[in-house]
Parts: C-alpha cells; sequence; structure tokens
C-alpha cells in the first residue's frame, strides 16, 4: 500500500511538471531570442518596433520575405548586420522548433500513456534528450559576435526566449533524473522478493489483510468525523478524536512493520534453506543451528505478533467504547442545545411583546400630550410648551433605551452579559420614575391651573412604567433560572469528559509500553544478526584451519592467536571507524547547516542592504525632487513678487501722472471759474451801470442842462477811479510774471552748476589716476612691465570671450544715438542690478541650476524697471553710452562695472567671480555709512554715491577677517592694495591697530600687558609678532617695521610704552575712526579683490608650468596631463580641451604649447586650478562659522 500511495504521488508530479514543460515549450515558440536594437529575431522570423509620434507597433516578416525585400534594397547598419547571418539564424530556428515539437508531442504522449499504467523507459528519455541537444545546437550557432558594415563586431542581446530555453532545459534535468531515481529505488526494493511463487502469494495476503484492517479503522475515523461535524457546542470533544486517529495511525505503522519483519525473516530463512541445497558439501551442522535460530526467530516473531493482534484487538474495543461513549455525549448535547435554542427562541418572543408594549405606551403617550395640546388654557400655553418638550426629550430616551435593549438582546447566547443588561434596564427604569416622580412634584406646585386630565395622564405613565419594572424582574428570575440549569449540564459534562481523558490516558500508557516492547524485540534482532555476521565469518576461517591442520598441525596455535589478535583489532578497528563515521556526519551536517545559515545570512543582509539603498535612494530623490519643487517655487514667487512690484510701480506711476494732471484741470477749471465769476460781477455791474445810466440819461433830458453838467463831471471822475485801478492790477500782473521769471532762471543756473561740478569731480578722478599711472611707469622697471603684460595676457586668455559677441552692444547697436544717462541715475541703476542679481544667484544656486551672466540679467532688469521693452533699451543705450565716457576716463567704479559686464575691457570677469562680488557687496552694504541727500550737502553725497559707498578701515578689517579667516595671507593683501598708493599709509596702520582695540574695549597699555613687556620695553620682533599673532591685528610685516621705525626715532631696536604713548595718541585715533581719511570705498574694495583674483590666477599659471614641461605637447602627452590633474575627464572632454588648446593658439597642428594648454586648464578648472578660494561655498562657509 505504501509503494502503491508513493508510486501515485510521482504519477502525480511527473504529470505536473511535463505539463508545465509544455506550456514553457508553447511560450517559446512564440517569444523572441536575440535583439539588434530595434530589430528581434524568433524562430521564424523577425519583429521590427515602430514608432510613430505617440503610437507604436511591431511589424513581422518571415526571414525569406526579410531577405527578398529588405537585404537587397536597405543600406541600414542593423538590417545588413542580421542579413550577414540569415541563414544562420533560419537554420538554427528550425532546429530549435522542431525539437520543441518533438519533446512537446513526447510528454502530452507520456501524460497519455502515465494513466494507463504503461509509461515506458524510452518515452521518458527520449524527449528531454532531443530537446536539449536541439538547443545546444541552437547556441553553438547564434553564440558569438557578428561584424556590421564597417567591419566592427556588435554582440546582440539576449531576449526572453534565451531564458525559456534555460528554463526547459532545467526542468528536463529535474524530470529525467526524478524517473530514473525513482526506477532504481523500485529495481532495488523488489530485488528482494525474487523467490518462489508461494512467497508472492503470502505477500498478497498479507496485504488484503492489512487493506482490511486499515479500511476498518478508516471506516471508523469516518464515522467520528461525521459525529464531530455535527457538534458546533464550546464544551465538543475534537482533541479526544485527534487523539484517537493518531493512536489508529500508529497501529497501523506498527503493524505494517511487524508483518515487513516477518516476512524479512522468511526470505532470510528460504535463502538459507536454497543456499544448502545448491551447495550440499557446505551444509553441515553449522548450517542447521543457523537454521534452528531463524526458525526460533519466526516462532518468537509470530509469537510476539499474535500477542500483539490480541493486543490490538482489545485497543480497537477501548477506541470504540470511547467512540460510542463520545457519541452519547454529543447526542446529550444536542439535545441540550435544542432546548436552549427553545429557550432563545422563547426570549426573542418575550422581547418583541415587550417592544410592542413600548410602542403602544408611546402612541397613548403621544395622543395624551395632543389632548392635552387641545384642552389647555391660553393662561398656561408656556408651562404646557415646556411639559411637552421634557415628555418628547423622555420619548427620545425610552426610544434609546428600546434600541439599546434591541442591540444586546441579538447576544442573548451569552446569558451573563443579559443578564447585567436587564440590571442596567432596570436601574434606568429606576431612574427615569424617580425623574418623573420629581418633576411631577416639582410641575405640580408650578402648574397650578392643570387640568385633572393631565395629572390623570402622568399617574398612567407612573403605572405603566411600574408593570415595565416588574416584566423585567420576571424575566431577569427566569434567565437567572435558565442559567442555573445550564450550568449544572455544563458541570455534568466536564466530568464525562473528564473520564473520557482518564481512559484516553490509559490507553497512551499501553501503547508506550507496546513501543518499549517493540523497540526491545528489536535491539534483539540487530544483536543476533550481529552473531550470525561473526559466525559466517568463523565458520570460513574454521575451514581454512581444517585444511592447514592437515598440512602443518605445528602452526595450527600460532594462527589462532593470530586470529584473536586480528579478531580483536578487527572489532576495535570497527568501533574507531564507527565512532570515526558518527564524527563527521556530525561534521558534516554542521557544517552544511553552517553554510546553509551563512547563505540565507548573506542573502537577507544583501536583501537588507538593497532595501535600505533602495528606501535611501528614495527618500533621497524624493528630498531632491522636494528641494526642486520647493525651489521653483520660491523662485516663481519671487518672480511673482518682482513682477508685483513692478505692476504696483507702473500703477503707481500712472496713478501720479493721472491725480497730476486731475491736479492740474481742477486748478485751470478753477481759475477759468474765477475769471467767470468775475466776468459775471462785470456784466452785472455793467449792467447796473447801464440801468442806472440810461436812468440818468432819462433824468437828464427831463432836467435842464445845468444838472447835466454836473452828472457829466461825477461821471467824468467816476471814469478816472476806473482807470487808476485797472493800471494798479496791471502793475501787480507784470511783477508777479517778472518774480517766476527769475526763479526759472535760478534752477536752470543751479542745473547748469550741478553738471559742472560732477565734471569737475571726473577731471580730477582722472588727473589722480594719470598721476598713480606714471608713480607706477616711473617706479617698475622694465622686467616688471614685461611680467605685467604677460599676466595681463595670461588673464585675457582666461576670461570669457563675451567681449566680441557682448549682448548688451549687439542689442543697442542699432538703436539711434541717445543722450548720456545722468551720473546719479548711472549708478543708482547699477546697484539695484547688482542687488537683484544676488537675490536671484541665491534661488538658482539653491535650485542647483547654473546662475547667470551680469550681461543677459540687465536686459531683464530693464525691462523691469522701466516696464516697456522700448524704453529699457532706449535708458539701456543712455546707460552705455555714460558707462563708456566714464570708462575712457579711467573712473575705478566704471572699469568694475565694464569687466561685470563684459563690455569696452579687456578682461571680463567670469560669471563665478561675479556671483562671489555681488555677495560680497550684498556684505559691504550693510556696514556702509548711509548719507541723507540734501540741497546743502548734494556734492558730498555724490562724491561717495559715485564710488558705490564708503565704510571705515576697522569695519572692512572686520569683514576681511570674517570671510578669509583660513587664509590670512589673502586678506593681508587684500587690505594692504586698498591704501597702496596713498602717502599716508602709517597713519592707516595706527587706525587699524587702535580701532581694533577700541573695539574689543582696550585701552593703550594693553599692547604691552598682552605682550609681557617687562618694564614697558620690547625689541621689534617681540612688537611685530605679538601685534600680529598674540593680538591678530592682519596688518603686513612692512607696515609694521614702519611703525616700529616711526615710533623709535633714536633707533635704539626697543619699542617703549612712553615712546609708544607720545607718537600713538589712542584717544585722538579713536575718533579718526569714521574721519574721512580712514573711509575705503565700495570700488577700492570690490577692486582689490579683483585684483588678487587674478594674482592667484597667476601663480597656478606659474605652478602648472611647473607640472606641465616640455615647449610642445602631443594629443597623447596632453591627455596624460589631463588625466594627471583630473582623473574623471573622459577621451571626449579631453580631445575637446586638446582642440580649444590648439584653437586658442591660432594654429590647426597637432601640438599645442604649455602656454596655451595651461591658460585652457585654467579657464575650465581642471583639477581646482583657477578656481582659488573666490567660490561661493567656501564664503558662505566662512559667514556661517
Amino acid at each position: 500500500m505504501l509503494r502503491n500511495d508513493i508510486k501515485m504521488k510521482y504519477k502525480h508530479v511527473h504529470m505536473a511538471l511535463n505539463i508545465l514543460v509544455i506550456l514553457a515549450l508553447t511560450t517559446s515558440l512564440t517569444s523572441e531570442y536575440l535583439s539588434f536594437s530595434s530589430y528581434k529575431v524568433t524562430l521564424w522570423g523577425i519583429n521590427h518596433e515602430l514608432l510613430y509620434e505617440d503610437v507604436s507597433g511591431t511589424a513581422y516578416a518571415s526571414f525569406g520575405d526579410f531577405d527578398s525585400f529588405a537585404c537587397e534594397k536597405s543600406r541600414n547598419e542593423d538590417i545588413l548586420t542580421i542579413c550577414g547571418s540569415l541563414r544562420t539564424f533560419e537554420i538554427s530556428g528550425w532546429v530549435l522548433g522542431l525539437s520543441c515539437i518533438l519533446y512537446g508531442f513526447l510528454s502530452v504522449y507520456y501524460c497519455f500513456i502515465n494513466w494507463k499504467q504503461r509509461a515506458e523507459k524510452i518515452v521518458r528519455l527520449v524527449g528531454p534528450g532531443i530537446y536539449i541537444t536541439g538547443s545546444m545546437m541552437y547556441f553553438l550557432m547564434i553564440s558569438g559576435s557578428y561584424e556590421n558594415v564597417n567591419k566592427e563586431f556588435i554582440i546582440p542581446t539576449y531576449e526572453s526566449g534565451c531564458f525559456w530555453v534555460f528554463v526547459i532545459n532545467g526542468m528536463a534535468f529535474v524530470t529525467t533524473g526524478a524517473f530514473l531515481f525513482n526506477y532504481l529505488r523500485n529495481a532495488e526494493d523488489y530485488e528482494e522478493f525474487d523467490g518462489p511463487k508461494g512467497l508472492n502469494t503470502e505477500e498478497i495476503l498479507m496485504e488484503k489483510m492489512n487493506s482490511s484492517f486499515t479500511h476498518k479503522v478508516n471506516s471508523d475515523l469516518q464515522a467520528e468525523n461525521q459525529c464531530t461535524n455535527r457538534s458546533e457546542n464550546p464544551y465538543d470533544t475534537r482533541k479526544l478524536e485527534q487523539e484517537n486517529m493518531e493512536l489508529q495511525e500508529k497501529l497501523r505503522k506498527i503493524t505494517e512493520d511487524n508483518w515487513v519483519q516477518f516476512n524479512e525473516l522468511k526470505l532470510r530463512l528460504e535463502k538459507t534453506v536454497r543456499e544448502s541445497w545448491k551447495d550440499p558439501k557446505k551444509a553441515g551442522p553449522e548450517t542447521l543451528e543457523k537454521v534452528l535460530n531463524e526458525l526460533k526467530e519466526l516462532s518468537l516473531c509470530s509469537l510476539g505478533q499474535k500477542s500483539w493482534e490480541n493486543e490490538k484487538d482489545d485497543l480497537l474495543s477501548t477506541v470504540r467504547s470511547l467512540n460510542e461513549e463520545i457519541e452519547r455525549s454529543r447526542k446529550s448535547k444536542g439535545k441540550e442545545e435544542e432546548s436552549l435554542r427553545n429557550q432563545v427562541l422563547n426570549l426573542e418572543a418575550e422581547r418583541s411583546v415587550l417592544i410592542e408594549s413600548l410602542e403602544k405606551a408611546n402612541a397613548d403617550l403621544r395622543v395624551l400630550e395632543k389632548a392635552k395640546k387641545n384642552k389647555d388654557l391660553d393662561q398656561a400655553n408656556e408651562e404646557i410648551l415646556r411639559l411637552t418638550k421634557e415628555s418628547t426629550t423622555r420619548m427620545q430616551e425610552i426610544e434609546k433605551s428600546s434600541k439599546i435593549i434591541q442591540e444586546k438582546q441579538t447576544k442573548i447566547i451569552q446569558l451573563e452579559d443579559l443578564i447585567k443588561r436587564h440590571e442596567a434596564s432596570e436601574s434606568k427604569y429606576a431612574i427615569q420614575i424617580e425623574d418623573l416622580k420629581r418633576a411631577l412634584k416639582e410641575e405640580i406646585p408650578m402648574a397650578g391651573n392643570i387640568s385633572e386630565m393631565d395629572s390623570e395622564a402622568f399617574n398612567e405613565q407612573l403605572s405603566f412604567y411600574t408593570e415595565a419594572l416588574k416584566r423585567s424582574k420576571d424575566e431577569r428570575s427566569q434567565i437567572e433560572y435558565k442559567f442555573q440549569t445550564l450550568s449544572s449540564k455544563n458541570t455534568r459534562l466536564k466530568s464525562e469528559l473528564e473520564e473520557i481523558k482518564i481512559k484516553y490516558q490509559e490507553s497512551t500508557n499501553q501503547i508506550d509500553y507496546l513501543k518499549k516492547e517493540l523497540t526491545s524485540m528489536i535491539d534483539n534482532k540487530s544483536l543476533q544478526e550481529k552473531t550470525i555476521e561473526n559466525l559466517g565469518d568463523m565458520s570460513s576461517l574454521i575451514e581454512s584451519l581444517k585444511e592447514q591442520d592437515s598440512k602443518a598441525t605445528e602452526e595450527r596455535s600460532i594462527i589462532t592467536e593470530k586470529y584473536n589478535t586480528c579478531k580483536s583489532a578487527k572489532k576495535s578497528l570497527e568501533k574507531d571507524l564507527k565512532v570515526t563515521k558518527k564524527k563527521l556526519t556530525k561534521l558534516e551536517n554542521d557544517i552544511n547547516n553552517h553554510e546553509k545559515l551563512e547563505k540565507t545570512l548573506t542573502q537577507q543582509l544583501e536583501k537588507l542592504k538593497n532595501d535600505i539603498n533602495m528606501h535611501l535612494k528614495n527618500h533621497k530623490s524624493q528630498e531632491e525632487e522636494w528641494d526642486r519643487v520647493k525651489n521653483e517655487l520660491v523662485y516663481s514667487n519671487t518672480q511673482q513678487t518682482r513682477e508685483i512690484d513692478v505692476l504696483q510701480l507702473r500703477m503707481r506711476t500712472q496713478e501720479n501722472f493721472f491725480e497730476n494732471e486731475l491736479q492740474n484741470s481742477q486748478l485751470e477749471n478753477g481759475m477759468l471759474k474765477d475769471e467767470l465769476n468775475k466776468y459775471t460781477e462785470l456784466a452785472e455791474f455793467y449792467k447796473a451801470e447801464y440801468s442806472r445810466l440810461k436812468a440818468l440819461e432819462n433824468r437828464l433830458n427831463a432836467e435842464t442842462p445845468s444838472q447835466l453838467e454836473e452828472y457829466r463831471e461825477m461821471m467824468n471822475e467816476q471814469m478816472g477811479k476806473i482807470s487808476e485801478s485797472l493800471l494798479m492790477y496791471e502793475e501787480k500782473i507784470s511783477k508777479l510774471t517778472a518774480e517766476k521769471e527769475k526763479l526759472r532762471k535760478k534752477l536752470v543756473a543751479a542745473e547748469k552748476e550741478i553738471q559742472s561740478i560732477s565734471e569737475e569731480c571726473q577731471v580730477l578722478h582722472k588727473k589722480g589716476f594719470e598721476s598713480k599711472k606714471e608713480s607706477l611707469l616711473s617706479l617698475g622697471s622694465i622686467d616688471d612691465f614685461s611680467r605685467s603684460i604677460q599676466d595681463s595676457l595670461i588673464i585675457e586668455g582666461i576670461s570669457p570671450s563675451i567681449i566680441f559677441h557682448n549682448p548688451l552692444i549687439e542689442r543697442v547697436s542699432k538703436l539711434r544715438k541717445e543722450p548720456p544717462m545722468t551720473y546719479a541715475t548711472l549708478w543708482k541703476t547699477l546697484e539695484g542690478m547688482m542687488v537683484d542679481k544676488h537675490k536671484l544667484d541665491q534661488n538658482d544656486i539653491k535650485m542647483a541650476r547654473e546662475p547667470r551672466s551680469a550681461a543677459d540679467y540687465m536686459f531683464e532688469y530693464m525691462y523691469q524697471k522701466y516696464g516697456l521693452k522700448a524704453l529699457g533699451l532706449k535708458q539701456l543705450k543712455a546707460l552705455i553710452t555714460s558707462l563708456e565716457e566714464l570708462y575712457k576716463l579711467n573712473h575705478p567704479y566704471a572699469i568694475f562695472y565694464c569687466r561685470l559686464l563684459g563690455i569696452f575691457h579687456s578682461r571680463p570677469l567670469p560669471i563665478r567671480v561675479i556671483v562671489y562680488l555681488c555677495s560680497i557687496q550684498e556684505i559691504f552694504n550693510k556696514i556702509s555709512r548711509k548719507l541723507k541727500e540734501t540741497d546743502e550737502n548734494y556734492a558730498e553725497v555724490y562724491e561717495v554715491q559715485q564710488f558705490g559707498g564708503e565704510a571705515s578701515i576697522v569695519d572692512v578689517v572686520e569683514i576681511v577677517k570674517k570671510i578669509y579667516k583660513s587664509h590670512r595671507v589673502v586678506g593681508e593683501r587684500i587690505l594692504e592694495r586698498l591704501h597702496m598708493d596713498q602717502p599716508d599709509k602709517l597713519e592707516i596702520t595706527i587706525l587699524k591697530i587702535c580701532g581694533n582695540l577700541h573695539r574689543e574695549n582696550k585701552d593703550d597699555g594693553y599692547v604691552f600687558r598682552a605682550l609681557n613687556a617687562k618694564q614697558g620695553v620690547l625689541d621689534y620682533h617681540e612688537f611685530i609678532d605679538g601685534l600680529r599673532t598674540v593680538l591678530d591685528i592682519w596688518i603686513s610685516q612692512e607696515d609694521a617695521e614702519a611703525l616700529c621705525s616711526f615710533i623709535d626715532e633714536k633707533e635704539t631696536g626697543m619699542i617703549t610704552f612712553e615712546n609708544w604713548k607720545k607718537k600713538v595718541s589712542f584717544e585722538e585715533q579713536v575718533k579718526k575712526i569714521y574721519s574721512k581719511a580712514a573711509m575705503v570705498t565700495k570700488a577700492d574694495f570690490l577692486n582689490s579683490i579683483v585684483s588678487e583674483y587674478e594674482f592667484q590666477i597667476v601663480e597656478d599659471y606659474y605652478g602648472l608650468r611647473k607640472i606641465i614641461k616640455g615647449n610642445m605637447l602631443t594629443a597623447e602627452k596632453a591627455s596624460q596631463y589631463f588625466v594627471q590633474l583630473d582623473s574623471s575627464l573622459s577621451l571626449e572632454a579631453q580631445e575637446r580641451l586638446f582642440k580649444e588648446a590648439l584653437a586658442h593658439e591660432g594654429g590647426n597642428g597637432e601640438e599645442v604649447s604649455n602656454e596655451a594648454l595651461c591658460i585652457i586648464i585654467l579657464k575650465h578648472s581642471i583639477g581646482g586650478h583657477g578656481r582659488g578660494i573666490f567660490q561661493q561655498e567656501i564664503l558662505q562657509e566662512a559667514l556661517s562659522q
């Protein structure tokens, strides 16, 4: 039976594997195997992926169609490479396709014949062999590289078909291996039963007996399972049934083992009998003893088997009795469950009755309330409304309580919870009754005019609630009685279960006892087998000894001794071998376990690492995406705010314009109204005069001529008065017009004076720069002059080529000539551009974008400022013309802006230096001195404004110390360049020292105290080193030595405190900290930083000249130097740099000079050369510290 079960399992597994193979073969027949870019090779043809806008598709062509249409006409590289090996693809495809079809047909055939129990060995082995050979031939034919049109080797990419081939090969190996393993195992199992026919019949009988026994056991188990399925009570006996099933399985296994042992003993006895019949010469007393021992073992086994069968019958009877008891308990439990269900149904019916009674009570209450509302008097309306509201709230509470009762009664199986809920409902009813009583007590005195009908309604409510309480108490008593009955039944069932468990334990003890007896029998059997083997070895030795006794009797004793020694040695060796084998097996198992653990742990670690890396990458990508989105939002917000500001400015200008126009129009209207009033008054006056004169005329006509003369005299007097008043008005008007003309002339004169003052300032600065040039040329030698020319050529080579095609000049050159912008407006515009560009650069850096150049940003700034493109270009033209005039005058701030914008100057600044300088000028603006512009100090304000502002040297030193904290030499050079050409350098040095001491709240004697001066005396070295290192005052060595010689007039080599106090008046110097002599302009500060940048570029250039040796360099030599400086440079970048170096020299040869190569390296900052310390990252780090 076991063997048949194993065969069936093997059959099902093998069938499943064959079905999977068939599915894999069908997918491999239609899949793709190789791909050349967009062309993919299958077994029967070629697929081509087509893309048209957003639509994609595939076109299929067989090998013949592809050869006739594509290979003869096309010149595509991929098509020609496929055409070169088209026949190999076709042949290999047919080979693999036929092998797939044959293997699939044979696997289907195997599945068909496997159900008829006649699976053949050839069918199982031929299919996998065909497919494996076909796949190997296919890969041998297609493997390797292919030549394209340019005779370059191309390795195609393998697609999903190759993967399916490997999977099918693996499944074929698995199926064949499983078949061979099962086949060999079956052959070994059936070798021992090749005897006479009587043995086969015995085996058949034994199998029948085992099958009948197992059939009985299974039928019993099925009956028990049916009984278990019927019971759904929580107090069921499923554990007991499972244990019974396990016991029966153990019984079945023990019976099978006994039958197997019995058959093995029989077979052994038959073998010994056969051997004795075959060789009767060898048969003797030893064989008889062997046969007798085997017969004894058979008899013992049969007796044990009989006793075992008796015990088995006893166990079966006990199991059946247990099953009967279990069935009885189930029947009793079923009856109890039916009674409980009936009780539950009764309770539900009672619940429905309660609900109906509650609904009736609610209906009655509503009817009473309606009757109350109709019968109440007008005087008690307010009180009745209050009562009705209270009654509605109480009704809601009653409805809520009914809902709670409904929800709780759904779980009526849990009897304890139901009792608690009834108690809660009782308490609620009692509380409600008490509330009603209280309410009635409170309402009865309040409502004196309530009718007798209302009191009767409340009494009915009270009676209803009392009846509900009584019902709930009755229900509670009934439930408690039912609960007691159920608890008694449960206790009875528990006692029965305990009895069943005791019986089951007794049966398990008996089984354990039988197991122990079986183990003892098996041990005896193994001992007997060992003794039989030893006796066989002894018999062979005794025969040899008998033969030797006939030859030599003397050697018998020696041989016996040797035999004993060999026997003992053999036993010891066997023991050692067993021990060593056990140790080896243990070690192998331990090693295998450790290797498995290591593999699992490594796999888990790799998985964890991959997961962590994936999470980190996702987290980083999400953070980068968030930062990018955030920066874009910030940038868009800033742009929108700028646009809003520009629009607001435009609106303000338009509003101001309209307001001015309105005011002017209102003034004109007022003047016109005044004139109208004057004219109307004059008209009325003239009318009155006319009427008066007409009346006089009438009177005159009526009166005498004497009276007329009198009136004529009066009229002449009035006409004289009128003429005099008109002359007075004309004189006043002429005076006002003369004053207006005088004011206009004064304004024109003031504007001319301002223009002349600015021109005089420019002329003075030009003279100053010319004098500086002359002093430099007179002091410098010819070598220094040539070196400066060489340095300027180096910096010109490194500078960007914006000077030749500047966008500002190209845009403005086509416009007509504009008048130059006023210098005050020029400086304000350029300062505003620098401030806005600094903000834009910071946003670009946060968003990881490349900052824009100053020339590109100038257009945007002018458009934003003036609103219209045409107006912005006109103002830009005016700005460039005025900047050109100042550049020709060698104005330092104009030169700085020309280098910044890349116009007129031969050495424009790169973008990264512009970004750095914008940040520096933003820092300088925070410490610069603010001046209010008035009419009196206009010249002073303009003097400061044209150089970008000014700050005290003490504040500038503090800024330089913070920015260049880790680069002191650079900071000292920058500070030294600020006052290089001034004659009062010594005064500036003293100001630096006194300003530093004053900033730290120290006095003039602190220098000698900090330097531990003995008796207030220091030598030159102690004084200079103390100032530079101990007090951390940034002055150069030359300035410190000049200060020592100034203090020590007698040249004693010692600095005393008295001389220091006498020569350096500390209080006066503190007062001078913010004087005009201590001021530094922003133009000088930024130009000194630019000159330091150029100095570092030149130093890097001469450092590279030491590394790059040789006058002329080939491309290979140049690439070696490129890799030496920066190993991450690609070959394409190296070629591009070499070509750029050739273009820099203007030649097209194959070699380049080391000067040109050094300039190109510095221009592109390869290996960090040419960057210096003028980087935004270093500046931000210094400011953050």
